[in-house]
């Protein structure tokens, strides 16, 4: 799912339905509960091939738009969910 926001031929409708999946994706794994260990944590494998593909989404639409204003309410909140599963890992 992630790599379909890397392809540049995708229509807007494709990387729409992909970003509203990984949205949902990111809410569920955030609605559960600390009991829930089944659902907790099933993302973080893949949380660094989503911020690459977030990043080429972004990075291509903004080369094509040449405004950063593009990116809507969805993209923002993947973002701020995506902040709960990033770690500093330099230490």
């Amino acid at each position: 799912i992630f790599s379909i926001l890397t392809v540049t031929t995708a229509s807007e409708a494709i990387k729409s339905s992909a970003l509203s999946f990984i949205k949902n994706l990111l809410s569920l794994e955030n609605d559960v509960d600390d009991d829930d260990h089944m659902i907790k944590g099933f993302l973080d494998p893949y949380i660094e091939p989503l911020i690459n593909s977030l990043h080429c989404l972004f990075r291509g639409d903004t080369l094509k738009r040449r405004s950063l204003k593009y990116h809507g309410e969805r993209e923002i909140k993947i973002l701020k969910l995506l902040t709960k599963h990033i770690r500093d890992e330099s230490h």
